[in-house]
């Protein structure tokens, strides 16, 4: 698809420099809303951001805030949905009509919405954490802000054993048992011996009860950006 072209994020995409990273160079970005659409968290992603990843799904009287790129060509939508997964039946690209949040003007956009959704997911502290960030720095609305917040909350609650797990393993110089895990961790040994055997599932960690476990080095770049070590409250 030739000639300039938008595009409407809602989910990690709301990070710039992550669009650039990606092979998707934008030309202008401004804040948007799709109407009669609610934010779900309803793709599994746990061997990328360690839970559920962002989806639009319709939902009549509700709205999705989110970040309008300006596309100089779109052919760069090619790059994006390989990240996306569309040729492996991920993620879906459609078009949607999103209105600015300053001039309030139509524009007919593309996004991705999940192919096969599973509901009730919980997204990671990071991942939330990149959405709300986005929405703080493009003016999002106060409201949304607010539940994005809530959302974050959340997420630190259900998630926060596997995120002080794969913390314990960051910082560890060596492999480490099920017990120590657990005293790192603040949480009881049978747990710990569930975690550490999904994060080695989900390719986070490796090892076993005989030689302990350890976090895989190619990964370790990667544990702030899923636990969101360093965001604020």
């Amino acid at each position: 698809m030739s000639g300039a072209a938008w595009y409407f994020a809602y989910g990690s995409n709301m990070d710039g420099a992550q669009m650039v990273r990606r092979g998707v160079p934008f030309t202008s970005c401004e804040g948007a809303v799709l109407m009669d659409h609610r934010l779900e968290f309803d793709f599994p992603s746990p061997s990328r951001w360690l839970g559920g990843a962002a989806d639009v799904v319709p939902s009549p009287g509700d709205k999705v805030e989110g970040l309008l790129y300006g596309l100089a060509d779109g052919r760069l939508l090619d790059a994006m949905d390989r990240w996306e997964g569309t040729p492996e039946l991920m993620y879906e690209r459609r078009r949607v009509e999103v209105r600015t949040l300053a001039g309030r003007r139509a524009v007919a956009a593309w996004t991705y919405t999940v192919v096969e959704p599973r509901p009730g997911l919980v997204p990671s502290p990071g991942y939330v954490g990149i959405i709300l960030s986005g929405a703080r720095a493009h003016g999002l609305s106060p409201a949304y802000v607010a539940m994005l917040e809530g959302v974050l909350a959340r997420s630190r609650t259900a998630l926060g054993a596997q995120c002080r797990v794969l913390e314990a393993l960051a910082s560890a110089r060596a492999a480490m048992g099920a017990r120590e895990v657990a005293v790192a961790s603040s949480i009881d040994e049978g747990q710990a011996v569930d975690i550490l055997g999904d994060l080695c599932d989900w390719g986070w960690a490796e090892g076993g009860p005989g030689a302990g476990y350890r976090l895989v080095d190619a990964r370790r770049a990667d544990v702030p950006r899923v636990t969101g070590r360093g965001l604020g409250p």
